[in-house]
Parts: C-alpha cells; structure tokens; sequence
C-alpha cells in the first residue's frame, strides 16, 4: 500500500476530494503526518513482526514521505494510519471530528497491541535484592 492510497482513505472519511475543491494544503501536510505516524509506531510494528513472525520492515525516521512510496509498517497499521491521517488534517478545521478520529487511532492501536501475546523475557536483577 502507499502512501497515497492512505492519504485519499483519510480524505473520504472527511468527505473531501480533490474532484470538487482545492486539496493541495492536505495533500501538502500528509507527508509529514504520515512521516509522525511511521516514527510513532514502528516499535509496535516491530513487536508486532516479532509476535507473528513476519520479517522485514522498514523504520521510517524522516520529517516528510513521499506520497507515492510505499507505506513501511504492516498492513494490519493501514486503519489506524489512515484515522491518524484524518484527525490531524481537520485538527484546525473540526476539533470535534478531529477527536473522534484520533479516538478511532487510539481504539485500533490498542486492539493490535492487546492482540500480541505474552512473551517471556529475562528478569535482570538491577538492585541485588534475588
């Protein structure tokens, strides 16, 4: 999936389109968004490859994407990229949609990570009290 396939899933949940007005300024600001969302989530992309098993996976550590590359993170990350996408494009237009949108982020986010299962890990004795 790319980026921009992203970016036109965020634009029809705001009802908007480049057919009937000017969307260079959301279109302008989604690299950035999408750059925030990749560096946000990459390590619970990374825990989610490691529970499942998948290889791979670029990190993405930049200030801006290109719309047209190719969305790094595994697809299961493709709703919450594109709630994500939403509430910050109308944060200064619509608070109110702009909530429920990152509300709708928050929720799918929680649900990937409550998904992974347990995984046992050394214990390192840091004060010397075992």
């Amino acid at each position: 999936m790319t980026y921009r396939e992203l970016f036109q899933s965020a634009l029809a949940q705001v009802c908007e389109s480049g057919d009937e007005g000017d969307i260079s300024d959301y279109e302008e600001r989604a690299g950035y968004i999408l750059a925030s969302f990749c560096t946000r989530c990459a390590s619970a992309d990374k825990k989610y490859r490691a529970a499942h098993g998948i290889q791979g996976g670029n990190e993405v550590y930049a200030a801006c994407v290109a719309l047209d590359g190719e969305f790094p993170l595994c697809d299961v990350f493709t709703a919450a990229a594109s709630h994500y996408l939403a509430a910050m494009l109308t944060i200064d237009e619509n608070e109110e949609m702009s909530e429920r949108f990152f509300a709708l982020y928050s929720d799918a986010i929680s649900a990937l990570m409550g998904d992974l299962p347990a995984s046992n890990e050394r214990i390192t004795d840091r004060y010397g009290l075992i």
